[in-house]
């Protein structure tokens, strides 16, 4: 191990040590899970298992630049979860799980030992780099499974409630009137619905949620207008108002998994002011179809609507540690891309370093190769089909062309400088 490597290791450890108490032992706002053994803890429970395991990825991985022993770093990882843990006892809005304590250590672990080996899959012999591939693209058609899944609408089998403008503890209370409320023709009530069924249907079929309201004064966060609940209080549907926007979801997957819930919004829904805007009508609608969700809002001096493609390029927002209102933009375009292109580049890179070698066994390498790209494209065209949402559109096609093509240069360089022989664990580039 070098010096300059020790020093980086030891200044990516702080680093990373920093950010955790940051992250940690800072107060936050929150409920608690109900359980200190609980493994995925509350709603957002995968959620803050894979935040957590990223987490401690800076620290474990400075720990291997440092040079410092598996079991010593294990247990440096161990005992700075367990200490954060207990100091979170006295911080208001923590709470301290045995989750937790498991997550930080295999994500200080998993980094430590990605780090150890970079020699064995940053510079593999064809063969371990055609394993590498195969393993990559299984993850990949995972990851896409599990998006496609969550963006899909999921309708418990409950007795719904309808909530008109209600005030409810984990929301702001809507400032405006409602004049009416409804779910295709029929009226949403302030009460159970009578056949909780039919309401599911509707739902299922694309049936469009709206109501008419006298605009208030613009709101801070989310405000429901007209919010659908099951006999747990789950929510189902939400239609509402943050800010000056409109914002609708419904229940996903991702509910069932504990990500982050889609929620979907259009700008400028709502008068900018109270003096304004005061007794302007405004009717917004929404509404969820296999693959799009549809926006649309109207009042004296406005009216707009956006369709929003639910693509699995969508996965970033389940994963994030604050609610991301999805619009459509060219910003979450750009993410989107990012998100595919980054996920395929190491597929391309392995596929690259398998076949570049065409001694013994490259025929072989290059028909698993072959399965792998097959793979690729299903998890990008198929899978989102079997889950009722968005195939990949055309942009998503060129990020993983991106990615794959952006693997298979960095394995060129790679070889082009003499790497074509492989290195032993523990040494690093």
């Amino acid at each position: 191990m070098t010096p300059h490597l020790r020093r980086t290791g030891w200044i990516l450890a702080g680093a990373g040590l920093a950010a955790i108490l940051f992250a940690t032992l800072t107060p936050a706002p929150g409920s608690p899970v109900g359980s200190r053994v609980c493994l995925i803890c509350g709603a957002m429970g995968g959620v803050d298992a894979i935040l957590n395991v990223l987490l401690f990825v800076p620290f474990g991985a400075g720990l291997a630049l440092a040079g410092v022993r598996f079991r010593w770093a294990i247990l440096l990882v161990i005992l700075l979860s367990a200490s954060v843990e207990t100091t979170q006892l006295f911080i208001p809005g923590r709470d301290t799980s045995l989750g937790d304590l498991t997550t930080n250590t295999i994500g200080g672990a998993l980094a430590y030992y990605v780090v150890w080996s970079a020699g064995a899959w940053m510079r593999p012999t064809p063969h371990h780099a055609a394993v590498l591939g195969v393993t990559a693209s299984a993850v990949w058609l995972a990851i896409q499974a599990v998006t496609a899944f969550s963006l899909a609408a999921s309708f418990p089998v409950s007795t719904y409630y309808g909530q008109i403008a209600r005030e409810l503890g984990n929301y702001e209370l809507f400032r405006g009137r409602v004049i009416a409320a409804n779910i295709g023709t029929s009226p949403v009530p302030d009460s159970q619905f009578a056949t909780t069924d039919s309401v599911a249907s509707r739902l299922r079929a694309g049936a469009v949620v709206s109501t008419s309201v006298i605009a208030g004064k613009p709101t801070n966060d989310i405000a429901p207008i007209v919010r659908i609940a099951d006999d747990e209080q789950d929510e189902v549907v939400l239609l509402g108002q943050s800010g000056e926007d409109e914002v609708f979801r419904v229940a996903t997957g991702a509910d069932r998994l504990r990500l982050r819930p889609p929620v979907f919004a259009l700008r400028d829904a709502f008068p900018r002011s109270q003096e304004a805007g005061a007794g302007s009508t405004v009717t917004i609608t929404g509404r969820y179809r296999p693959g799009v969700v549809t926006l649309t809002a109207k009042r004296d001096d406005f009216a707009g609507a956006r369709d929003i493609s639910l693509a699995p390029s969508l996965g970033w927002t389940l994963l994030l540690p604050f609610q991301w209102p999805i619009e459509g933009t060219p910003m979450e375009r750009v993410a989107s891309f990012l998100w595919t292109s980054v996920l395929l580049l190491p597929i391309g890179f392995w596929l690259r370093c398998a076949t570049i070698d065409r001694g013994a066994g490259g025929r072989v390498r290059m028909a698993v190769s072959l399965g792998v790209l097959t793979v690729v494209c299903l998890g990008l065209a198929w899978v989102p089909l079997v889950y009722g949402v968005s195939g990949a559109s055309i942009v998503d096609w060129c990020a993983g062309l991106t990615g794959l093509a952006g693997g298979a240069l960095l394995a060129s360089v790679a070889v082009g400088k003499g790497a074509r022989a492989p290195r032993s664990r523990g040494q690093f580039v």
